[in-house]
């Protein structure tokens, strides 16, 4: 390119970096050289990166670099390491996320609470109760924290998302929360267990079909 007197542009380096080898450290020399050019990092930079943190290091490693920078991860960063985790069939790691969800107070949407149940199913025409091995037992551990982990999170809906955005500029709703006497934390509880009832009677009505 330079020969011909070409310069890239930004598709050209979008091509070569589909090139890179996947993984984490490749992502860290990029950030290394965006940081050598003042180029600014936002929540947007962290979520293409989570998409190549394929082991738990490197998935704690990107939360810890978020901080670093003033950064709180949203869903979607979440999202994108759970399915990494999930891809990898690495229940340890999953249950590392959702231990960093409940402490960041990051609450699930509906995309990540189907990532959770498709990692919880047991493996096709698998009868537990005739054959025991220890990829199994972890999938019992997953399931059981997850299962409490979902009593304790509130699941965002979509119209969950758009009415905290009313709430924002509602004075009623904003007068109600203010004198209900309860902290932010009980009022996401009950939600929790709202979403958790919810969730528990949609599998009861799939089962019965």
């Amino acid at each position: 390119m330079e020969a011909s007197g070409l310069s890239p542009d930004l598709r050209t380096l979008t091509l070569l970096a589909d090139t890179m080898e996947p993984g984490y450290q490749s992502l860290q020399a990029v950030l290394s050289v965006m940081r050598q050019r003042n180029v600014t990092l936002n929540v947007q930079t962290f979520g293409c990166l989570a998409l190549g943190c394929e082991r738990q290091q490197d998935g704690l490693q990107l939360l810890k670099d978020m901080e670093a920078v003033g950064l709180k991860p949203n869903v979607q960063i979440f999202s994108a390491l759970i399915g990494r985790a999930t891809r990898r069939l690495d229940y340890v790691y999953l249950k590392t996320i959702l231990k960093s969800m409940r402490n960041l107070e990051v609450w699930p949407n509906e995309v990540i609470i189907r990532q959770l149940e498709f990692a919880s199913q047991y493996p096709p025409n698998y009868n537990q109760y005739k054959s025991r091995n220890n990829y199994m037992v972890q999938i019992d551990g997953f399931r059981g924290y997850y299962q409490q982990w979902l009593k304790d999170m509130p699941a965002k809906s979509a119209a969950d998302e758009q009415a905290e955005l009313q709430t924002v500029t509602d004075p009623a709703v904003l007068k109600t929360e203010a004198t209900d006497g309860l902290t932010e934390t009980e009022r996401s509880q009950r939600a929790a267990a709202r979403r958790y009832k919810f969730y528990s009677k949609d599998k009861k009505s799939s089962a019965t079909l």
